[in-house]
C-alpha cells in the first residue's frame, strides 16, 4: 500500500519546506554580512591607500624642501639640473641652454651674530621669496646651504638674458631686508 500523497500539490512536508525557508534565509543573511564587511574592508583599504600615498608625498616633499624657505634643497636641485641636461644633450632636441647662478650672501654673518639666529632666518626667507619671484614658473630656486642659493633657468634665452636675470637677482638681494625688530640690514 502506497502512502497518501498530500494534497495541494506538495510533494514535500511543510515543516522540510520550512527548514528549507529557513536555511535559505540564513544563506541570505550570511552572504548580506559578507558583502557589508567587504565593502567595509573595502572602504578602509581605500582610506589607508590614500594616507599613506598622502604620507608618502609629504615625505617626498620634507626630504626635498629646505624647512626653513620652503625652497627646494639640494638634492632636488640636483635632480632637475640631471633632468634639464638630458633634455640639451638629446641629439633629437639640438641648442638648449640652461644657465645656474650660484648666490652666495655676502655680508649675512653679521646679521645671525648681531641680531641672532631668528634674525638670520627672516633674512633667508624674504632673500628665498625674492629669488622666487624673479624665477619663471619652469625655473628652479634652491636654497642648497646656509646662506646659499642656486637658480636654474632653461632655457635663459642667450647669454645676454641670463645675464639680464643675474642683474635682476643682484638687485633684488641689494634691497634692504627688514627684520622682525623694524631694522634694516644690507646685503
Amino acid at each position: 500500500a502506497e502512502a497518501p500523497r498530500p494534497t495541494g500539490g506538495l510533494l514535500i512536508g511543510t515543516d522540510a519546506l520550512l527548514w528549507a525557508c529557513a536555511a535559505g534565509m540564513l544563506a541570505l543573511l550570511l552572504g548580506l554580512l559578507g558583502v557589508v564587511i567587504d565593502s567595509r574592508a573595502s572602504h578602509r583599504n581605500q582610506t589607508l591607500a590614500s594616507s599613506l600615498s598622502e604620507a608618502n608625498r609629504r615625505l617626498r616633499e620634507q626630504a626635498l624642501s629646505d624647512p626653513l624657505t620652503r625652497l627646494p634643497n639640494r638634492l632636488l636641485f640636483e635632480e632637475r639640473l640631471a633632468e634639464a641636461l638630458e633634455l640639451i644633450d638629446d641629439p633629437a632636441a639640438p641648442g638648449g641652454t640652461l644657465a645656474v647662478m650660484f648666490i652666495d650672501l655676502d655680508g649675512f654673518k653679521p646679521v645671525n651674530d648681531s641680531f641672532g639666529h631668528s634674525a638670520g632666518d627672516a633674512v633667508l626667507r624674504e632673500i628665498g621669496s625674492r629669488l622666487q619671484g624673479l624665477a619663471r614658473q619652469s625655473d628652479v630656486v634652491a636654497r642648497v646651504g646656509g646662506d646659499e642659493f642656486v637658480l636654474l633657468t632653461e632655457p635663459p634665452g642667450s647669454a645676454t638674458g641670463a645675464g639680464h636675470l643675474a642683474q635682476r637677482v643682484l638687485h633684488a638681494i641689494a634691497q634692504p631686508c627688514r627684520l622682525p625688530n623694524g631694522a634694516e640690514v644690507h646685503l
